[in-house]
């Protein structure tokens, strides 16, 4: 800004005193060896009352001494808005005594003034669109996080979390929570300074709250005050919700953040950020489960082994258990299609029953079923599969007037150490459960 002071100097030679000054204050330029804390004092009350409910003028002249005058000149933009300050301390003329008219020395500054003012304009602006581009670059990171590459092994429920916890550090809230209910998942982390267990507080109180508000509206909800939370009370946090949606009908669970009420409101960037990874988070679901049964697809069913495998070298702590209902083409052609499929979705439920949190269960396609047990030996594996096959000997199905046996075959084999273990081990698993076939089924 240092010719823009000179250029003040040039044209009002007897100023002894030039400040130049942002809109909030500080000085940003000084003349050399300027000392005036009177002029200070003159600029931050008329910045101050710029600032405050009433609105000011363009600036004033007040007598410091004598032989001193003082000279205010506020700078606005088009549209009015402060940009800052310029302060002048002149010596006047000892014929004259006083100050001249402010509108006298406005007039002979007023090239010096609109080029500064525009100058100030311009450095604003482009510091507004810096922090505007740092702001969508931190949203493009993201949103890119969110969409990881698919040979990553990622789609399981630590990337869930992961995503939520992006959402909670990037938009500055307190407390991030992802429901999905028919999944069993439920993640919720919190952002710093906020303990677990009150994230934990804040969910339990609102999820039946807000999972019956989007299944009944089916679209994002946003608060900016205090909610009502049943019988709980209102809940002190602005409240954003995003529906997590199967093709734009059914609604599969909810992306909800909360945020303190003395923090900035939730806007229509913000939102549309975690509509978006609502949307990542539905493909990953409709991608990684099967739609009949909600077990995993072979597919995410091997990446999450991959990824388990990936984390523990010990491979041989690891089995897999391969089960195919036994006669399902009998009961397809004398029961119809519709009752083999009913057959296939009880099974699963006998499945999802029986998993462990340290278990993974997907559908391989048709009637046949993979289990991916981490630190099981291959007894334990063994007593697995032997207490499936009970169970489902018990399982009392009924299509029509009669009753339906239903029974599976098992195949279990142990994870060991090679070029593509997961692969062998699944193969090897397939043999067994073949073998089990050739010998009578139900074993």
């Amino acid at each position: 800004l240092d010719p823009y002071g000179q250029l003040v100097k040039m044209l009002l030679p007897r100023a002894q005193a030039i400040a130049i000054y942002d809109r909030m204050g500080l000085p940003v330029w000084l003349n050399d060896g300027v000392d005036a804390p009177e002029l200070h004092r003159l600029v931050q009350e008329a910045l101050a009352k710029e600032l405050g409910p009433a609105r000011g003028d363009d600036g004033f002249a007040e007598a410091v001494d004598r032989d001193h005058s003082a000279y205010v000149f506020l700078l606005r933009d088009a549209d009015q808005q402060l940009l800052g300050a310029v302060g002048i301390v002149c010596r006047e003329s000892s014929q004259r005594g006083t100050a001249r008219p402010f509108s006298l020395v406005q007039g002979l500054l007023r090239p010096a003034l609109e080029c500064l003012q525009r100058e100030l304009g311009a450095q604003y602006s482009i510091g507004d669109l810096q922090r505007s581009l740092m702001v969508r670059d931190r949203d493009l990171e993201l949103l890119l996080g969110a969409t990881q590459d698919e040979a990553s092994g990622g789609e399981s429920t630590e990337d869930f979390a992961q995503l939520v916890q992006g959402c909670v550090d990037h938009l500055g809230c307190s407390v991030g929570a992802l429901l999905i209910p028919d999944k069993n998942i439920a993640v919720c982390r919190t952002g710093a300074g906020t303990a677990p267990r009150v994230g934990a507080d804040v969910l339990t109180r609102t999820h039946r709250h807000l999972l019956a508000w989007t299944q009944l509206h089916r679209q994002s909800m946003t608060s900016n005050r205090p909610i009502e939370a049943g019988p709980l009370g209102p809940v002190p946090y602005k409240v954003l919700s995003c529906p997590v949606m199967h093709g734009g009908q059914r609604v599969l669970g909810v992306l909800v953040l909360f945020k303190p009420l003395d923090s900035p409101d939730f806007d229509l960037r913000q939102v549309r950020i975690v509509e978006l990874l609502a949307r990542r988070v539905a493909y990953i679901l409709l991608n990684a489960y099967d739609p009949a049964t909600g077990l995993l697809t072979r597919l995410a069913f091997e990446k999450r082994a991959q990824a388990l495998l990936g984390q523990d070298g010990a491979l041989g702590n690891h089995c897999i258990i391969y089960a195919d209902i036994d006669r399902l083409h009998v009961l397809n052609e004398n029961l119809g299609m519709h009752v083999g499929d009913e057959v296939i979705v009880r099974v699963a439920e006998l499945i999802r029953r029986q998993q462990t949190p340290r278990m993974l269960a997907a559908r391989i396609p048709g009637d046949r079923f993979a289990l991916f047990a981490t630190d099981s030996t291959i007894d334990a594996a063994q007593t697995i599969a032997e207490s499936l096959r009970d169970s489902l000997a018990n399982l009392d199905f009924v299509a029509g007037p009669r009753k339906v046996d239903v029974s599976a075959s098992f195949g279990v084999a142990r994870v060991m150490d090679g070029k593509h273990p997961l692969s062998h081990a699944l193969a090897a698993a397939e043999i067994a459960c073949k073998a089990a076939k050739d010998r009578g089924r139900d074993r």
